[in-house]
């Protein structure tokens, strides 16, 4: 109890997603981690339900943030 037991990310670049991938197996946690390719608001429908959602630097720039954070409160 007490620690993260998952850890699903999010992200639209595969440049961060692969540095994200390999700081997770430099760690040796990678397999706690999902790694998912895309624009939230196009692939949450298929990511489950989270305790924590951190958007660095997102919201100010995302196109449509109302259907980001639509998106995130679902």
């Amino acid at each position: 109890q007490g620690r993260v037991t998952a850890v699903t990310i999010v992200e639209e670049s595969r440049a961060y997603l692969d540095a994200a991938r390999a700081l997770a197996e430099e760690d040796g946690t990678s397999e706690r981690h999902a790694f998912v390719p895309g624009d939230f608001v196009s692939v949450a429908p298929g990511v489950g339900p989270a305790d924590l959602v951190t958007l660095h630097r997102v919201v100010c720039c995302y196109p449509d943030y109302a259907a980001l954070l639509d998106a995130v409160g679902a």
